[in-house]
């Protein structure tokens, strides 16, 4: 009978050649991958004699990434020490082992903060790419990592004939050693006991994983069952008479930074006067206002300012030792404000949960800096 292991993602790797600075280039252990590539095709109907689809309306086109990956932890002999080991965060490079936290850590800046050249999308040579939306989701399976992209062509070097950017190669590859052998470059670390091998690796989960958040100066209470945060990229797009193809000019709009989880707890987290209702007077808890006051209120004295929770989230891996020299595998998003969406608590015969979510509210100018891309080849001049 014929095999085909060519048919199965587990023989591939997902690999970036960077157009520009070789040292971004890396190959990656990923849970998933997918890119598509579309362009915007509607009918047009005219009085035409017939209602069958004569003419075809065809507009931009565009590509999008996204891509999945787990934290992992190196495994290392019970009877010795951990300290060749443990993972690094070499600023914005991560490590030597390519999962989900050293994907953020180049993509997204590491725990230091965003990589202001990828948003203003120069990360990459044309055709390039812009984030969509990054999140990181902690349960008690492990982390996941996930990252998206849109672009303007089509990401897969490995298929575009370009030779760069994101590719997908096998074995059959002209440069798979190069992907599979080359420090810095190969997913997967040395043995540091065996330099000929390679490091044995184990999922990150439950036990690996410390995590906390602080509203207004108080710790959450409770025990983590979950934790997400999710950073979403509006991107807009436009086209300009004289282009001489489809791709779009396109843009960052706006960024949008919520977070949530749940915890196993007796009493709502956070209570509810941690995130004060904009109405409220110089943050006073709603229940000492009468509902129906007895006395007439100076209601002009309850607005006019907004309120805020001072906010920090910090989720860290173990790394070989107890909670005191952690790495942090979260990175800085800036986010040192907050308001909260909701707070709930959930009642019944099995564990108490209570749950929350809010929004980032990002106070530091430098979140994402003004920069520009390279304008469609062929377009025409902006008036």
């Amino acid at each position: 009978m014929p095999i085909y292991n060519n048919l199965f993602g587990v023989w591939k790797l997902l690999v970036y050649e960077d157009p520009v600075n070789t040292a971004f280039n890396a190959a990656y252990v990923v849970k998933s991958a997918k890119e598509s590539v579309q362009q915007e095709v509607n009918p047009e109907f005219f009085v035409q004699g017939t209602a069958l689809p004569l003419i075809q309306n065809i507009g931009g086109g565009t590509a999008e990434l996204d891509i999945s990956a787990p934290l992992l932890v190196k495994a290392h002999p019970w009877n010795i020490s951990p300290v060749s080991f443990l993972r690094q965060n070499s600023g914005a490079m991560g490590d030597d082992l390519h999962d989900g936290f050293t994907l953020w850590c180049r993509l997204l800046g590491g725990a230091t903060g965003l990589d202001t050249d990828f948003f203003n999308g120069l990360y990459s040579a044309d055709p390039g790419f812009i984030i969509k939306n990054a999140g990181l989701e902690i349960s008690t399976t492990g982390a996941t990592y996930s990252i998206g992209f849109r672009g303007d062509t089509n990401f897969l070097g490995s298929e575009n004939g370009l030779g760069k950017g994101w590719k997908v190669v096998d074995a059959s590859d002209v440069n798979w050693n190069y992907w599979t052998t080359t420090p810095g470059i190969k997913p997967f670390p040395t043995n540091p006991l065996a330099p000929t091998e390679l490091c044995p690796l184990r999922v990150a989960t439950f036990y690996d994983i410390i995590a906390s958040a602080q509203v207004a100066g108080m710790t959450l209470s409770g025990y983590v069952e979950s934790l997400n945060i999710k950073l979403a990229v509006q991107t807009k797009q436009t086209n300009v008479v004289g282009q001489q193809t489809q791709r779009p000019i396109m843009g960052i709009s706006g960024v949008d930074i919520s977070f949530g989880g749940t915890l196993i707890w007796n009493t709502r987290q956070p209570l509810g006067y941690l995130f004060p209702w904009q109405s409220m007077n110089n943050g006073t808890p709603a229940a000492t206002i009468p509902r129906v006051p007895t006395t007439p209120i100076n209601y002009q004295s309850y607005g006019g300012t907004g309120k805020y929770s001072s906010f920090s989230l910090a989720v860290a891996l173990r790394n070989g030792a107890a909670n005191e020299g952690a790495l942090p595998i979260l990175p800085y998003l800036f986010v040192d404000k907050a308001i909260f969406s909701m707070s709930s608590l959930d009642v019944s015969n099995d564990f108490i949960r209570t749950t929350f979510e809010g929004k980032g509210w990002v106070s530091n100018p430098d979140f994402i800096q003004t920069g520009s891309g390279t304008i469609p080849s062929g377009s025409g001049v902006p008036m």
